[in-house]
This record gives C-alpha cells, structure tokens and sequence, in this order.
C-alpha cells in the first residue's frame, strides 16, 4: 500500500487516484533577475543510444517501487549550476538528487518545485522496475573513458510503469553526465508502455528537465510536465549559457510630448560585462516595457527609441543566446515620464443681454465649460492593501476571489495589483457585476477583462512563502482595468504560479479607503474549481479615480443666477487641474444693458389695493402702481404714500424698495396700522423728476393659523393632589408610533440551533407599549417565540412555570446574518 502526499488545502492525494492538471510545455521556461543563475537551455542532440544494462562493466543498483538509492558515489567532480557535487540519490521513480537532498517520492509535480536538493527529472514518474516481470529490470550506473573526459551514465532499463505487469510493456531511458564541460544528457531508447499502460507513453504523467537548490527565483527548465514531451530515440543536452549581463543606465526623466500622454525617449543603451559580449552574432540585446513583449535590438546600436507612458516605468533588459533565446543576463532600468502639459479649458463667448420693459435684472444660462488634456483626467494613484501573513495556499493554476465595492461615485482605474505568489506568472483578471459568492464554479457568469504581468520577482516563493509581494502592472487593457462605481466580484487566475493566502476570520475579511472597499473571499485550487471559504487575498490594488474633469467656477455668480444692471458687467472665470497639478483657466463677461428709450411719462393707477403678507408688512413698488408704458427698470422709480389728512402735501414716505436715492430716504414698509385705510400714493423718476399720482388701499386678506398642542394622560392614573378615583383606560387604545431602539451587532459569540436569548425592558413612559418589531442577528430564516415576565429574567432562565407565551415573531424573511461568526446583518 501506498503512502499519502499531503498538499495545500489539506487534501490528500491517493496513488492510484488521477491527477487532471493543467500542462504547459516550454522549449526554455526561465525565472531570472539582475545577476541571478542563468537557466539551462534544452537542445536537440544526435548521439546514439547505446544500453549499459548487462554490459560489462556497468553496475546494477537494484530494482523496486518507490526504491532510492543513496550516496552514490560520483567517479568525478561534477558541477550543475554552480555548485559542485560528489554523491547522488538515484530513484526509481525517475529522478537523480544531487547530495545533499531529499527524496522526490511517485508523485510528480512541475518545475519548479518547493523541495529540498538540485534534482534532474529524466522521466520522474510513479515507475515500478519488477525484475519478476522482466528480468534484469532495474537501474544500472557505468563510466566510460579516461580523465578528464569521463562520461557518468545512469540507465533505468526496462521500467514499467506502477504496477508493472505482464502485458503492461516497459520504458528505457539514461542520463549521461559528462566531466569535460559538465554537460547533462538525457537520452531515450523507448518511452511507450503497452496495454492498459499506454496512457502514460512519451511523458503525459511524468516531469521531464532539471532544477537547482530551492531559491527565490529558483532556476530551473522544463522540458515536460504531463504532456507527450519525449519520444522513441530522443536526445535531449542541457547547455548552461554564457554569462553576458547587460548594465543599465542611471534613472531617466522626460517629459510627455505635446499632445501625448507619453514621452517619446531616446534611451542609451546598456553596457555590457564582460565588454561587448552582446555583440549580434552570438548573443543579443532585447527590452521589455512594463512587462510587455520582449522586443530585440538591432546591433551594433547606440540608443533605442520608444513611447514610454506618463509616470514611473521599468524597462528590463536581457541579453539572450541568440541560436537558443536562452537569457545570459537582466537588467532593470526606470523611467519617469512627467506630465508639464497643462489642460486646454474652453469657455463660451461673452454674452450680452438687452433688458426688456421694466426688467431690472435676467436669469442668465450658458454652455458649461469644456476642458481636454494631454492625459486622463485621473486623479491619484492609491493603494489599498489587505494583509500578507500567508498561511494557507492552492495549487499552481488556481484562483483567488473577492469583492471590490466602488464607493467614489466615479470609475476606479486598477493598474496594479499585489501578488503573495510562487514564482513568475501572467495574472488573468476575471470581473462580474455585483458579488463573487456563488458563481466561483460557474465561468459563464464571469469576463476575462484583463491582465497583470507578474513575472518580475522578488516571489515569496511556494507555501508557506516569505510575504514578499510581488507588483502585477495591469497591461490589459492598456492603460488599466476600468470598474464603475458599485459592487464588483473579482477573480484572479494564476497560469504558472500558487498563490498565497490567509484563512479568514471575520476580522480580517474587510479592508476600506476612501473609495473602495476590499471584501474577502474564497479560493480554488484550479481555474473555476470547487471553493475554499472563507480565505483573504493577500496583496494589494493600485489604482486612480477617473471620470470627467473636475471643472470649478472661481468668480462671478453661478450659472443660471440674475444677473441686474447695476452691477453690469460681470467676469465669470473657471480653472481645471489635471492629476499631475498643471491648470487652466478661461473666462468671459456678461454685460446687462437697461431697457432703451423707456417712456418718459409716469400713468399712475388711482385704484390699488396692497394685501400684507404672513409678516403684517408689505413693500410697494413701482410696477404695481404704473400702467401704461413701456418702463425702465421699476426699480428705478420711487414710490411714496401720504397718510395724512389733506392728502397732497405730506410727508412724503418711501414704501418702495430698490437703490438709495438722495431725498428720498429709507424704505418703509406698510404694517398693521395701515389695514383698511386709503392712501395717496405718487411714483418719481428720480433722473428726470416726472411723477404720477394714484391711491391705494390696504387689506389684510391671509385667515388666521390655529395651533393645537397635543397633550397625553396616562390611564389608570391621577394627580398626586386629585380626590377623584382612577378611571379605567379608553378602549381601543391610541397607539403611538416610536423610533427603534437598537442594541448593538457586533457579535463575537453564538449558540445553538434552538437556543434562547434573555433581556429585561423597563417601561419608563407611564403609558403601555406595544412592541411592533424585534430586530435579530440570527443566521438564518425562523419563527420567534415571545417569552414574558414581570420582573428581572436573572435567576428564571430555567425556570419554564415562571414564563408566559404572549406572542410570536417572524424571523423567515431575510437578509440574515449567517451562521457564526456571521455579518452583523439584523433581521427584522
């Protein structure tokens, strides 16, 4: 019987059990940075297969399932990567370990992985080598030739896959080692099984390529992870590249070009060391932007020159093999591109008004202001992050799940996001509107709308990972990912790569800015794969607010005012800002001109009845005594009344409002002490002295207003200083309505199914309550049994003839807060 693996997510994976994983074959898959270990790259080679198994001279090491043999001595030095080696571990399965090391066990996995120990994987695979079914099947090691030109051959021949038998077939297959050049083979005699077997010919269960010491990146290529990589007679050298490793420049500054949101840069390019090792013919100089596509470099060149978008962007440098692709050497290089163009901001014309007759002042609309820019009317960036405690994670190719709330009022611009990732990966982005939570599983509800390149470390590395996180630049679309404001589930593909997450605890599931908010979530160890909840992303989400540009008025009064002669004319001015801080202004002048050429002949009206208003008091002006016309303004006139006896002579007094005239003193109002008198009233030009006379009279002709106070008596009650008995209460009874009353609902405990909760209320009104509605934070639908007393609860909890059923509530409709810990949701 087999031993379990455990694995991430706590699922155990049984041996006989298969294994659907999601297989990517690479010519070279390399995770490189600045001066890190260069990557083998996997060439064909033309050598013949010769069997060393019952030769003379080759050593047979022994047969089984699942067998290692340890500390096998080396007959030479022998170097991988950079480090030198003596002893190797040599499995059945598959796999050479290279001292010291661990075990690789029947389960394969791709490269690379989180164990201990360089590794080469010619054929790692659950292999059963049963000499019972062929004899002399087994492992065999041979040296061949003389110092220092030793060739070191391990052969797995005739191995059958697990559990070999009868009819099953076998493969062969060896790994040479050679002491001149540390060179690496892998060679193939026979990679197909027979009969119930064959599924797993030519690699489509097994890891094909070789990795070095665990590290963040840890270099590695593969050549096959559960695909038909390998066939019948294939040779396979891994060549370690030259180092060529490419200097780059200092920080470079540009500004974006006119009308650009970007700079087109002129940029050195690197030196290189050793000197001119990227030359064009061997070796070659290719860049990449931000994480997009590589582009090579024409040599022999001095400069490149290309469009770099406005803020701070990474170009990184590779000088590469050029018979192979293979990276010889990386170097990063920042480039900020500032954004000095300020906005165009587009006022209307200016306006001109001609009053009409007895006009004093218009309200006056115009075209809102228009303003463009070089860039985006974005303002920020801001970054929320959650945590990067890890704890838990899923497989390579799995998902992450949460809720991005958008709360600004605008749409949100993503154009990064934090990774707690393994290694080097695109991010695919998934959006749906509204919430995650059920529709994990189901692909058809969700959008791919974008991508993030997370393939420049640092990694934090497989589970349990170190917390480093890693920045994916949204590169699709270009310029970032666009949510409008509301709710949004977000899912996140890893390709090549585990994420690393934290279980959630209630606590930890929320994290808020200004504008949005981080709702956590779930994951899923393949792409739409069943959900593990609840589970916090660990990372962060880099965005800008956009929307239109925030246009503000800076003088003159606001669009759609009066505007009135008198203070003709008028400067109204706007200023826009862009997200760099670079403004504009604009501005135009309304001009209000008086009514022209207004008769110059007052006919005053000898019948006017005035009516006070709600405050006993009313002003008279000029357009309600003139008839006849047309007018000036008829704040140009004065109006006056005489309340004395003989009218004609005065005084004079002003009951019209408008400008200060010399002469003609304050305004007065009418009040309560003019109703039901007739007056004579008489209008002035003040600019040409013409005048006009009439009478008016004053009524008051608004009803009075009654206001009752209401008062409450309780029932069953009586003055401390009545003699009377009590009365007993109105039936039926006058109910009054009253705002909740709320306790809190920040649980941090629950019970049963079933269970019972306890409380005393103390009536302090004097008056009987009826209580209408129980708020509850329960964790799904029910029916609530009432219980009452008179008196405390304390000490009668369990005491079931000291309680009264009086009522039942109905708790079945939701929202509900869930079961424990649940969300806080009350449930009326």
């Amino acid at each position: 019987m087999k031993k379990f693996s455990t694995l991430s997510e706590c699922f155990l994976k049984a041996k006989r059990q298969a294994i659907s994983l999601f297989a990517l074959l690479f010519a070279v898959l390399s995770s490189q940075v600045a001066h890190a270990q260069l990557n083998y790259v996997a060439v064909a080679c033309a050598d013949p297969y010769v069997v060393i198994a019952n030769q003379p001279g080759s050593t047979y090491l022994g047969s089984g399932d699942d067998v290692v043999f340890t500390n096998i001595a080396l007959p030479f030095n022998f170097t991988l990567y950079t480090t030198t080696y003596t002893t190797v571990n040599i499995g059945t399965n598959g796999f050479i370990v290279l001292n010291p090391g661990t075990n690789r066990g029947f389960g394969n996995a791709t490269l690379p992985t989180a164990i201990a120990g360089a590794a080469l994987y010619p054929f790692w695979d659950d292999l059963d080598a049963d000499p019972l079914v062929v004899a002399g099947s087994g492992v065999y090691t041979r040296v061949d030739g003389t110092a220092p030109n030793r060739i070191f051959t391990i052969e797995w021949w005739r191995i059958g896959h697990f559990n070999m038998a009868a009819g099953t077939g076998d493969i062969t297959f060896q790994v040479r080692l050679f002491e001149n050049g540390n060179r690496v083979q892998f060679k193939y005699q026979d990679v197909e099984f027979d009969g119930p077997h064959v599924g797993f010919n030519n690699g489509l269960s097994a890891t094909i390529g070789l990795e070095d010491v665990v590290a963040t990146p840890r270099p590695f290529t593969l050549v096959g992870f559960n695909t038909a990589s390998v066939t019948n007679g294939q040779c396979i050298e891994f060549v370690l590249p030259q180092a060529c490793t490419p200097i780059a420049g200092p920080t470079l500054n540009f500004n974006t070009s006119p009308g650009l949101c970007a700079a087109t840069a002129t940029i050195a390019l690197p030196t290189f060391n050793p000197p001119g090792c990227a030359n064009g013919v061997t070796v070659g100089l290719r860049y990449s932007l931000n994480g997009g596509p590589f582009v090579n470099v024409t040599l022999p060149a001095a400069n490149i020159t290309i469009t770099v978008p406005k803020g701070s962007n990474v170009i990184t440098w590779q000088t590469f093999v050029i018979s192979s692709g293979a990276t010889a050497g990386v170097a990063t290089q920042i480039i900020n591109v500032n954004d000095n163009e300020p906005p165009k901001l587009n006022c209307p014309q200016n306006i001109i008004v001609n009053l009409g007759p007895g006009e004093c002042c218009r309200n006056i609309t115009w075209p809102e202001p228009t303003a463009t820019d070089n860039c985006p009317f974005l303002q920020g960036p801001f970054q929320l992050n959650t945590i990067n405690l890890g704890g838990n994670a899923g497989s390579v190719g799995g998902m992450v799940f949460f809720n991005i709330n958008n709360t600004s009022g605008q749409p949100i611009v993503i154009t990064a996001l934090g990774m707690n990732i393994s290694a080097a990966t695109l991010v695919n982005i998934y959006t749906k509107a509204g919430t995650h939570v059920g529709f994990e599983t189901n692909p058809a509800a969700w959008t791919l709308a974008g991508t993030a390149n997370a393939n420049t470390g640092p990694f934090s590395g497989p589970f349990p990972g170190n917390g480093t996180i890693t920045p994916a630049i949204v590169t699709t679309p270009s310029g970032g990912l666009t949510l409008g404001p509301g709710l949004w589930g977000i899912a996140l593909h890893t390709p090549t790569a585990q994420n690393n997450y934290t279980n959630g605890n209630g606590a930890n599931q929320t994290y808020s800015d200004a504008n949005i908010t981080i709702n956590l979530g779930s994951a899923a160890n393949t792409l739409w794969g069943a959900p593990f909840t609840p589970r916090v992303w660990n990372g962060f989400v880099r965005y800008q607010i956009g929307g239109n540009a925030q246009i503000i008025q800076t003088a003159g009064p606001a669009n759609g005012s009066s505007f009135c002669k008198e203070d003709s004319p008028f400067t109204i001015r706007y200023q826009v800002a862009d997200a760099a801080g670079n403004t504009a202004t604009c501005s135009f002048t309304i001009t209000v001109n008086p009514f022209p050429n207004p008769t110059q002949v007052l006919t005053c009206n000898n019948n006017v009845q005035v009516s006070l208003d709600q405050n006993c008091s009313a002003f008279v002006n000029a357009d309600q005594v003139l008839e006849g016309g047309p007018y000036k303004c008829y704040n140009d006139y004065v109006v006056e009344v005489d309340k004395t006896m003989p009218f004609g002579n005065g005084p004079w007094i002003r009951i019209s409002q408008g400008p200060n005239f010399p002469g003609f003193g304050a305004p007065t109002p009418l009040g309560p002490d003019d109703v039901g008198k007739t007056y004579q009233v008489r209008v002035t030009d003040p600019a040409t002295g013409q005048r006009c006379w009439g009478t008016i009279t004053i009524e008051d002709k608004l009803p009075p207003v009654l206001s009752c106070q209401e008062a409450f008596v309780p029932c069953n009650d009586k003055t401390k200083d009545s003699a009377e008995p009590f009365e007993p209460c109105a039936d039926p009874l006058t109910v009054l309505p009253a705002a909740p009353l709320f306790t809190i609902n920040t649980a941090n405990n629950g019970n049963a199914v079933g269970g019972m909760v306890f409380f005393n209320i103390t009536n302090l009104t004097g008056l009987p309550l009826e209580i209408t509605s129980i708020g509850m934070n329960i964790s799904g639908p029910t029916v609530v049994n009432i219980y009452a007393r008179p008196g405390t609860h304390v000490g009668f909890e369990t005491n079931v003839g000291a309680w009264t059923l009086v009522g039942t509530a109905d708790g079945t409709v939701g929202p509900f807060s869930g079961a424990f810990p649940g969300n806080g949701t009350i449930t009326p």
